[in-house]
């Protein structure tokens, strides 16, 4: 069974920068788990700490989006 046809699939993939690859292209990507993270990305939440301080939120998900659970 084919769901779409891939030479017609008007689907890209676009990166932070703008650049974009067609679909096609996901089979050339490695497996997200060798990739190294130098950076974080920006923050998008704020929480107040002990001080009353306010500070970015971070959730570390990881654990949830796990393939091998």
């Amino acid at each position: 069974m084919q769901y779409y046809n891939k030479e017609r699939a008007h689907v890209f993939l676009c990166n932070t920068n703008g650049d974009c690859l067609p679909v096609s292209k996901l089979a050339e990507f490695s497996d997200p788990a060798e990739l190294k993270v130098t950076t974080l990305p920006p923050t998008v939440g704020w929480e107040r700490t002990h001080e009353g301080k306010m500070t970015p939120q971070f959730a570390d998900m990881r654990k949830q989006f796990d393939p091998k659970k």
